[in-house]
């Protein structure tokens, strides 16, 4: 029970019977899911489990493809509808058949691994296997097959003529058409809503005190500063929204929110958590029948939120709602409020928004020493302006993480992380010794 009571003190199920997750459930069960929008501390902590010979089954994505070292005795290919020419359909083929009988820790024991297709796919299956793969000599920036995509034009100019700006992770002509646009007005905006004179960020309740035409403006200022740094002049629709429903994660991130905080905060807006506490309450003095709760309950549609996407993607014109519209609260299904919102943490906010977002701010600072643009910059790359809490980032600690060691931190830096005397207690706690490891 340790991993899984890991796990559902990450997701914040743990003595909740509000939030049911199907992937602890199954857990419990020997039954282990894998696909790349768990959140990766929960894919480590399954990872664990399976290695723990914990797990009898998992079901998996291609993402097993990756190499990761997990010990089946048996692999069962479903699906051959893997992605790429058909050199790279083969190679990812041998990559995956490779997971059956990875070497274990075990003395005296011989590894035994099976490959499990059905009938239908053999031929295919034996063509991709005995297939030679090469690989070309050829680099994908020369081929140029995506050189009607504006959006990575700038990324492949970069890569090839080495002009791209390490510290602000943008290109030098991206960075030039940030200096060069007309966003001090947005970004004023944002700094005047969204620091106080503490330059401390709003609460998540100030936020949506904020009048209805004010936090309208403040998401089309994002929207306005984010899209400066592309080619083109405007974002569809689809790249609209997702951008919208990732500034109240922002603010969480901001706040200092854990994820299982963020998970519970965006799980009670799209349940109406509030509606179901007032129709409960109306239930329990009375003022409505059991039939009518339920009829109310059931009636009551789940919010509309479009799912997470990466940006830019000109592909993604009107987006996508994450739960059917007629889907009633009582359905919703909890992991995938998890995935999504780990996915708008994960490939929005921190492989999309961040860098682009940020980089205006310190270029604004730059460019007019208002300290607040550098503190705003900090806050949206990394969720705070702590200076060792930033460092701590950059060495790769999660803020839970953060959180229970930073009182033990002496001193920290680009060479060293010097620990107080306190470490010495710290580390006689098994999972707070692999943690710090390997920088005692």
């Amino acid at each position: 029970m340790h991993y899984i009571n890991k796990l559902e003190e990450f997701f914040g199920t743990k003595d909740d019977r509000d939030k049911n997750s199907i992937l602890i459930y199954l857990m419990k069960r020997g039954i282990v899911i894998h696909h790349g929008s768990i959140p990766l501390k929960a894919r480590l902590i399954i990872e664990e489990f399976v290695n723990g010979h914990h797990a009898k089954i998992c079901f998996s994505t291609s993402t097993l493809i990756q190499g990761i070292n997990m010990p089946f005795d048996i692999v069962w290919i479903n699906n051959f509808s893997f992605n790429g020419n058909e050199d790279q359909k083969a190679l990812n083929l041998k990559n995956l058949i490779g997971r059956a009988g990875r070497t274990t820790l075990e003395h005296s024991c011989f590894d035994y691994g099976y490959v499990i297709v059905e009938k239908k796919n053999k031929r295919t299956f034996i063509e991709r296997l005995n297939k030679e793969s090469l690989l070309s000599i050829t680099s994908n920036l020369d081929n140029q097959t995506d050189s009607n995509n504006e959006d990575f034009i700038d990324i492949v100019d970069a890569i090839k003529n080495d002009t791209f700006n390490s510290e602000l992770h943008l290109t030098n002509s991206q960075i030039e058409r940030i200096n060069n646009s007309n966003i001090d007005d947005d970004i004023k905006f944002i700094l005047d809503n969204f620091l106080n004179d503490e330059f401390m960020p709003l609460s998540v309740k100030e936020y949506y005190h904020l009048k209805d035409s004010e936090r309208k403006k403040v998401k089309k200022s994002f929207e306005n500063i984010f899209k400066v740094h592309l080619r083109r002049q405007e974002l569809t629709n689809g790249e609209k929204s997702v951008l919208s429903a990732s500034i109240p994660v922002l603010l969480w991130i901001i706040q200092g929110k854990s994820f299982a905080e963020i998970i519970s905060l965006r799980y009670a807006f799209l349940s109406e958590k509030d509606f179901r506490r007032r129709l409960r309450k109306q239930l329990i003095n009375k003022e409505i029948s059991i039939k009518k709760y339920r009829e109310t309950i059931n009636d009551k549609k789940i919010r509309y939120s479009c799912i997470a996407n990466v940006l830019p993607d000109k592909s993604f014109k009107m987006g996508a709602p994450l739960f059917n519209r007629n889907l009633s609260i009582t359905e919703i299904d909890f992991d995938k409020v998890i995935y999504d919102t780990y996915d708008y943490i994960d490939k929005v906010l921190s492989l999309s928004v961040s860098n682009p977002v940020s980089s205006a701010f310190i270029l604004y600072f730059q460019k007019t020493n208002d300290i607040r643009g550098q503190v705003m910059s900090n806050y949206i790359k990394y969720g705070t302006n702590n200076e060792t809490e930033i460092w701590l980032i950059k060495y790769g600690f999660s803020f839970d993480e953060i959180e229970i060691l930073i009182e033990h931190i002496e001193k920290i830096d680009e060479t060293e992380i010097v620990f107080k005397d306190s470490i010495h207690e710290f580390i006689l706690v098994p999972d707070n010794f692999s943690l710090i490891e390997r920088y005692i």
